[in-house]
């Protein structure tokens, strides 16, 4: 889904608020004067200041908005020097910030049943639509998987929005043991859902994109997880083999039905 124009301003730090060993969760004040409004799947291009090791700006999806506050809340994975900087952000410090950026994940039409497959980080843009779908009473599971149970991030959260949460690790310390392609609902009777949303490492994105490539049912979307350092589609760092040759994620992403994509 096609969204509005494209922002580059200082954004506030309200609090940066530490869930895990490796996640952070920024909560960022938008200008009360530019009125932009993000759709799940939709991400921002945050620039790494005074940090003589970072260059490139860190893409982020939008993890929760706060329409009241005209403010947005992002999940901050640790896994490097850009990231690592973001996660010491305090109150009162200010980010420059892209937004927001890329396409967005087309809602589900009112009867549809709707299967949402989170891959450690994919959580964050996929807890930003379930937030926002479950109001308008979609019928929805959430599939959630990590390595271990300190990586699950906002279970209580979840869990009081909706009851059909699946939860996977791969060491078997929190729910099933396994890897997230193993579950039956991606396994058996895969026509039980009509619309699939995911997001989370390449790998499972490539397994679902084969999985249900020929599935005339269930329409899959995915939301890759590519650096996009300029956002504008200028760098062309991000850009994805399709069926049509090769795109930038940016721009024309990260969410891509599996049909376009094409993978060996």
């Amino acid at each position: 889904m096609k969204t509005n124009r494209k922002y580059q301003a200082n954004l506030t730090v309200i609090c940066n608020h530490r869930l895990t060993e490796s996640y952070h969760l920024l909560q960022l004040q938008m200008p009360t004067e530019i009125d932009a409004i993000p759709a799940p799947g939709q991400f921002v291009d945050l620039l790494i200041e005074n940090n003589p090791n970072v260059f490139l700006r860190r893409p982020i999806s939008v993890h929760v908005y706060h329409g009241k506050f005209h403010s947005i809340e992002l999940l901050i994975k640790i896994v490097g020097k850009g990231t690592q900087a973001l996660s010491h952000l305090k109150a009162g410090d200010e980010v420059n910030t892209l937004f927001f950026l890329g396409n967005a994940f087309d809602p589900p039409s009112e009867n549809d049943k709707v299967l949402l497959v989170a891959a450690g980080a994919g959580i964050a843009p996929l807890y930003f639509a379930l937030n926002l779908w479950h109001k308008n009473n979609h019928s929805i599971s959430l599939l959630y998987a990590t390595r271990t149970k300190n990586e699950l991030v906002r279970l209580e959260e979840i869990t009081s929005i909706i009851q059909d949460v699946e939860i996977m690790t791969e060491d078997g310390s929190a729910g099933k043991q396994g890897r997230i392609i193993e579950h039956p609902w991606l396994t058996e009777n895969i026509t039980q859902f009509d619309r699939i949303y995911a997001c989370g490492p390449d790998p499972v994105l490539q397994w679902l994109t084969k999985k249900f490539k020929n599935n005339t049912h269930t329409s899959v979307q995915v939301s890759l997880e590519h650096r996009m350092a300029c956002g504008f589609g200028v760098c062309l760092g991000c850009v994805v083999k399709t069926q049509h040759g090769y795109i930038r994620t940016c721009v024309d992403g990260p969410v891509f039905n599996i049909n376009e994509l094409f993978y060996e």
